[in-house]
């Protein structure tokens, strides 16, 4: 064993990573797959609605937002989406396939869920998003809540938001030049929505969540109804 791998051993244990096992894996279109994990740890741990874990091996590791997870079976359901087929996280999810092994650290806190308690929720995000979307949804059965999405390609998102149930959303295809985004800001600016009981949760891309949140601030929300959490940004590796 060398240096590099002696301390990635140790720092492993420390860690305390388990392991999972893919157990289903489900083609929802070209780049999206839906995988179905096994591990006894499963059965063990406290998850929330909005918590992220990370799945990798040797230091390199991914995060998601599990889409399920059932302790009586051991088992957790997580949305995987690469935007580049030729990428790490491209090549990595396109070879997925039943019986492969790989670590995990977590489920811990991400997204507060719990803390948006407002009949009104408005949901902005994109692919990257559509897991936390689910448990948003799935949390909140009760709430009204408005989900605007950027997408790459509308017909390969529908199929994951289709499976995951999301319900009527807005799908807004991206633009080179971010113009899509006045689209969904103006969604933000409706003149029925009660701003001050309503939470605005903003996730996904860090350059489109900056451009989205000025105008929601100027309508004097308060920042306690507002939720940011970035899961990537442009020449950046995953944040979240």
């Amino acid at each position: 064993m060398g240096l590099k791998e002696g301390v990635i051993g140790v720092v492993e244990k420390v860690l305390n990573f388990s392991t999972m096992k893919a157990v289903r894996v489900e083609v929802l279109s070209d780049e999206f797959r839906l995988v179905e994990w096994e591990s006894p740890g499963f059965k063990k741990v406290d998850w929330k609605p909005g918590d992220k874990i990370q799945i990798g091996s040797s230091l390199q590791f991914r995060t998601y937002t599990p889409v399920s997870l059932d302790k009586d079976t051991g088992k957790m359901e997580i949305l995987t989406y690469f935007h580049n087929r030729d990428s790490l996280a491209g090549n990595w999810i396109q070879s997925l396939k039943v019986g492969d092994e790989f670590q995990y650290f977590g489920p811990r806190g991400s997204l507060a869920i719990s803390e948006c308690n407002f009949p009104n929720i408005y949901f902005f995000g994109d692919e990257t998003s559509f897991g936390v979307a689910s448990n948003l949804k799935k949390a909140k059965p009760e709430t009204n809540i408005r989900f605007f999405f950027e997408v790459t390609r509308p017909a390969s998102a529908k199929a994951a938001i289709d499976k995951l149930e999301l319900g009527e959303v807005v799908l807004v295809p991206k633009e080179s030049d971010d113009s899509h985004l006045k689209k969904i800001i103006a969604g933000f600016q409706n003149n029925s929505i009660d701003y001050k009981n309503s939470n605005f949760i903003l996730t996904g891309k860090a350059q489109s969540i900056q451009a989205i949140l000025p105008p929601i601030k100027k309508e004097s929300v308060p920042s306690r109804n507002i939720k940011v959490r970035a899961y990537w940004s442009l020449g950046k590796k995953g944040l979240d």
